[in-house]
């Protein structure tokens, strides 16, 4: 069964600035079945075999972006635009917006590669997600990036907000 490690990889340009992001992912010859592996933590005996699969998951990600009054008192953060940066000449894309509650919700693609290997005699499989970067921005307050991964879990973003904290 031959293998060979490639590359995926993608390629943008902005005006000058060429941005390249590669992640390496098994391939297979289109007429090579898969190698099979049993379930994870049954016995297997090809202890150097290892198969990488790639793609991309969706994540439901929402949290609520609040900041800090003087006196302590958290409140939510109004008119709050989440943004999706981009690499395309049309700018980021709004993904999100919260009029009065702060509270946001959008669906996020992630790249993962599963990695599943014979260890010690035992079928192993471990994911990876990549992260990606998105922007809080409201009227009053300093931008801030978040980084959305496959562990985030909705909880309160604080952004600071010099004109809305007297």
């Amino acid at each position: 069964m031959d293998s060979w490690a490639g590359s995926e990889w993608f390629r943008a340009t902005v005006g000058y600035a060429v941005v390249t992001i590669t992640f390496a992912c098994t391939v297979h010859a289109a007429e090579d079945p898969l190698p099979r592996f049993g379930a994870v933590g049954s016995p297997c005996s090809e202890p150097n075999l290892v198969t990488r699969a790639c793609g991309t998951d969706e994540f439901e990600v929402l949290g609520r972006a609040v900041f800090v009054t003087t006196t302590g008192e958290s409140r939510p953060v109004r008119r709050l635009t989440v943004l999706r940066p981009s690499y395309h000449l049309d700018g980021p894309e709004v993904v999100a917006r919260a009029p009065r509650s702060g509270s946001f919700k959008f669906s996020a693609h992630l790249p993962y590669s599963v990695v599943t290997s014979c260890v010690d005699g035992v079928v192993r499989s471990s994911n990876e997600w990549a992260s990606r970067d998105y922007l809080l921005r409201s009227p009053g307050c300093e931008d801030l990036t978040i980084e959305v991964s496959g562990e985030w879990r909705p909880h309160d973003v604080v952004m600071k907000c010099p004109s809305l904290t007297q």
